[in-house]
């Protein structure tokens, strides 16, 4: 069987370099900010992120790949950059894969019941998602949460120095954990 070509999706690699003076001209598919190329994405879509540090995030859409550029170009997301309540990456989406980043200070607030919301370095909702060779530190609550979320792959990531557990799940199952290190937490 053939696909028609009117039919056929195509799928688009963006980049995210906070270092480049013509990010987010018209077109270019080339954003300032992490958050800014995701709201932009589709399902399927590669999200590219050069060295530089960058705003916390939320992944809402199915499917996205999130890595960084070059091997070793250690993009940073710093909460301290936008505290609040805030976890440094939230994906409340199925089938993501992140691959290459680093979460730090993600902060955490106090709801109305005064419980302390948010700070966890990667915080997943979702389904079948993989995590490889992110590291998280020094953040309020988790360096890696899983809530609710199940058939997630964490795979040689590494969380230390946070002020609560190096890896959390909660009310999830069938997750797996491969080759993750956890230090100081």
């Amino acid at each position: 069987t053939f696909e028609r070509l009117e039919e056929r999706t195509m799928l688009t690699t963006l980049t995210v370099d906070i270092a480049d003076p013509t990010a987010n001209d018209p077109g270019d598919n080339l954003y300032a900010q992490i958050q800014e190329a995701v709201d932009a994405a589709s399902e399927g879509d590669l999200i590219k992120v050069h060295a530089g540090t960058y705003n916390p995030f939320v992944v809402n859409t199915d499917n996205l790949t999130i890595r960084e550029a070059r091997r070793s170009s250690n993009p940073v997301i710093d909460g301290d950059l936008n505290s609040g309540d805030e976890n440094g990456v939230e994906i409340n989406a199925n089938g993501v894969t992140v691959k290459g980043l680093t979460v730090q200070n993600a902060s955490a607030a106090l709801d109305t019941n005064g419980v302390f919301v948010g700070g966890n370095g990667f915080f997943i909702t979702g389904d079948d998602n993989i995590l490889v060779g992110n590291s998280s530190s020094d953040n309020r609550f988790s360096g890696f949460s899983i809530q609710i979320g199940g058939n997630n792959l964490l795979k040689g990531n590494a969380a230390s120095t946070n002020i609560g557990t190096g890896f959390r799940f909660t009310d999830s199952n069938s997750n797996i954990l491969n080759g993750n290190m956890a230090n100081d937490n």
